[in-house]
């Protein structure tokens, strides 16, 4: 390799160590913090709007614990971002490399919580628009309580074992904590279920369900309108028919018709 070479390739290392420090700190430093603050006011607002007295209900139940578990994560990721920030290595950062480990525990607890609530509250949606009577029952402010509890008691057993993936430790040659990963987060085979169980229960699992609940509540929606336009249209053509009265006792005749043909089909059946 020539020294021209050589120098070509030191050019490039260095326009690419720039790129990425200029990446790093606009996606980590600039915009993540902004995006945290908009976040938070938002959620924020949608508890102190939903927790409302005239708004009580199931469904108001339900938003409320998705924004408060937005917020935590939005806090918790927020937190671990400091990892970016080359003076949070100091020494006397303790307490936060103390953190740090449960912090990651806490975010993806918090994110597979917010996924679990909307598979949560779409059921719930289901139950009420394409199953009224047993809505009454079910989609309940107590009940919608209970789920709440149970998916986040669930989604931080999922993620307990994020904390001891992890080993945090003063390197002795610099004298700067240094993360490093154990021998549990070394081992293939956890990290292989861990990761799979994690794609199956909080990504394919919950998008399977919202698809296909969704797609029966649009069509709930569409059968509905369908039947309140034609009803619309009925009403229409009885109204025109009380105003004359030719066309009432044609609708009369048409309708002793139509009985005779439906008591003739009973018959024949």
């Amino acid at each position: 390799m020539t020294m021209e070479n050589c120098a070509a390739l030191i050019v490039q290392d260095q326009k690419y160590c720039y790129f990425r420090k200029a990446v790093h700190f606009w996606a980590q430093q600039a915009l993540l913090p902004a995006v945290v603050a908009v976040g938070v006011v938002g959620n924020m607002l949608s508890v102190v709007v939903l927790t409302r007295e005239p708004m009580k209900s199931s469904t108001s139940t339900y938003l409320t614990a998705l924004a408060v578990s937005d917020l935590f994560y939005l806090l918790f990721v927020f937190t671990i971002s400091f990892e970016n920030y080359p003076w949070i290595v100091e020494a006397d950062y303790y307490i936060y490399w103390k953190w740090y480990p449960y912090g990651l525990w806490l975010t993806d607890a918090a994110s597979n919580t917010s996924v679990l609530l909307t598979v949560s509250f779409t059921v719930e949606r289901y139950i009420a628009v394409c199953h009224p009577l047993r809505g009454r029952v079910l989609c309940t402010e107590s009940r919608a309580k209970r789920v709440i509890l149970m998916v986040a008691l669930f989604c931080i057993l999922c993620t307990a074992t994020t904390p001891h993936e992890w080993h945090i430790a003063i390197n002795a040659a610099t004298g700067k904590f240094q993360k490093s990963s154990t021998e549990l987060g070394r081992n293939d085979i956890y990290k292989k279920a861990y990761n799979w169980f994690c794609i199956v229960t909080f990504i394919c699992v919950p998008l399977l369900v919202l698809a296909v609940l969704n797609w029966f509540l649009i069509n709930a929606v569409n059968q509905s309108r369908r039947n309140r336009t034609r009803l619309t249209c009925q009403v229409s053509q009885y109204s025109a028919a009380v105003a004359h009265p030719l066309s009432c006792t044609k609708l009369g005749l048409y309708g002793v018709a139509r009985g005779r043909r439906i008591c003739a089909r009973v018959c024949k059946t």
